[in-house]
């Protein structure tokens, strides 16, 4: 037998990519644990709760929300009142919405992949996604309230 054939790879690839594979490894992920009984501080494994996935989407989706309702309320002579969104606003709507949603799923992002961390000795960062979920709500239906009153 020669090297060179030895070298040879199947043709039929077996790790190819799909959604069921996406979605198996969603929810079948093998490491959800640390390997070790000593990692016990950070835990950075190929799995992240379903629950904090939605969470997470649910923010980002509210976010979207946020902004649309904002510029809404803005057109009904509403004011901005985060000063820092105010002066993004005058640079134009793009401008805005870029800002909001690339500031909000980086924040969302890195909470996630550290979803499983105690930080403070006591506070899980799960629950400050869970924390951010429940003041977007608040702050979606203050939105709803003011958009559907007549003056």
């Amino acid at each position: 037998m020669d090297i060179q054939d030895n070298n040879q790879r199947d043709s039929n690839e077996r790790r190819k990519s799909s959604w069921k594979t996406v979605f198996f490894g969603f929810i079948k992920s093998r490491r959800s644990l640390g390997r070790r009984e000593s990692e016990s501080d950070l835990i950075f494994s190929d799995w992240t709760s379903p629950k904090v996935v939605f969470i997470a989407a649910g923010i980002m989706i509210m976010s979207a929300l946020d902004a649309f309702f904002t510029l809404e309320l803005l057109q009904r002579g509403f004011y901005e009142a985060n000063p820092i969104i105010a002066v993004i606003m005058v640079t134009g709507v793009f401008n805005f919405v870029a800002f909001k949603m690339i500031i909000t799923g980086v924040a969302v992002l890195i909470l996630t992949y550290l979803a499983r961390v105690t930080v403070f000795r006591f506070i899980r960062v799960s629950s400050i996604l869970n924390i951010a979920f429940g003041i977007y709500s608040i702050l979606i239906s203050y939105e709803l309230y003011f958009l559907f009153i007549e003056f």
